[in-house]
């Protein structure tokens, strides 16, 4: 829970500061081949800040079965 409360701060600030004049939003072109659109700087933070939580719950869940089943 912890982890996903703090990618919505970098998530935003991303979002934020890719905001060119008149509202637009600049956006990561590498990755449109991948996502299938060119996501902004701010999606693409949370999208990463994302599959991180991802994998560490499952990095998780995987030592706690591990100690339950030794005990």
């Amino acid at each position: 829970m912890f982890a996903l409360h703090l990618g919505i701060f970098p998530g935003m600030f991303a979002g934020i500061a890719s905001l060119e004049a008149g509202g637009s939003s600049a956006t990561v072109d590498w990755l449109e081949p991948l996502l299938g659109f060119e996501p902004t700087y701010g999606q693409a933070v949370v999208v990463a800040l994302m599959l991180i939580k991802s994998i560490a719950d499952v990095i998780v869940t995987i030592v706690l079965l591990k100690a339950r089943s030794d005990s």
